[in-house]
């Protein structure tokens, strides 16, 4: 299975997007690519963008833009998906993450010609099984950035202090002048706490 990220272009979001594709906008402390990316555990293969974010996104990245074949097993998945529903990596081949709310594609993992149809349009081919997401996981509106903001700062902080090529190691901090190292574990701070200088 290859996977491949696509911005669907919605107008509405064109203050977030207009000189980047809408998976590279920090929706906590990571992009969305970034975020979607640790859920799959491996990167993306392709990257679909409008005509006129092709050229900014190839200079993002090494990732292939707009590719004109697409693999024969793909996962789709939306570029607005600020959190990654559970079993986003789970689909079968034909089967298809739908937003309740919205009625919009969260994610399809499609054959060779599912994909190509699902690309001219991001609407699932004939015969795709969906299953209906109740949480919203799509950003419609800019301001939903903010909505999701608070669940996916914890989640990429979970992640970045779980994952030690994530973040920095605790053995990093030896080489700051002034610091004191005790123990080898991550330090975590309560959200209730207060933390002054000194």
């Amino acid at each position: 299975m290859r996977v491949v990220l696509y911005d669907d272009g919605a107008e509405a979001l064109a203050a977030l997007s207009d000189l980047r594709p809408v998976f590279d906008v920090r929706t906590g402390c990571l992009t969305t690519r970034q975020r979607l990316e640790r859920a799959l555990g491996r990167p993306a293969d392709a990257l679909l963008v409008p005509g006129r974010l092709a050229d900014l996104a190839r200079e993002r990245t090494p990732t292939p833009v707009n590719p004109p074949d697409l693999p024969a097993d793909a996962l789709f998945v939306n570029g607005r998906c600020a959190l990654a529903p559970d079993g986003l990596g789970a689909l079968g081949v034909g089967e298809a993450l739908v937003e309740t709310h919205s009625g919009e594609v969260i994610a399809a993992r499609l054959d060779r010609a599912g994909a190509r149809a699902f690309a001219e349009s991001y609407a699932l081919p004939d015969g795709a099984r969906a299953r209906g997401v109740q949480d919203r996981r799509l950003i419609h509106r800019p301001w939903d950035v903010i909505r999701f903001r608070d669940e996916a700062i914890e989640r990429d902080l979970d992640a970045m202090l779980g994952d030690p090529a994530g973040g920095k190691d605790a053995t990093d901090a030896r080489a700051l002048p002034g610091v004191t190292v005790l123990g080898d574990a991550a330090v975590r701070v309560s959200a209730s706490a207060t933390v002054f200088p000194g």
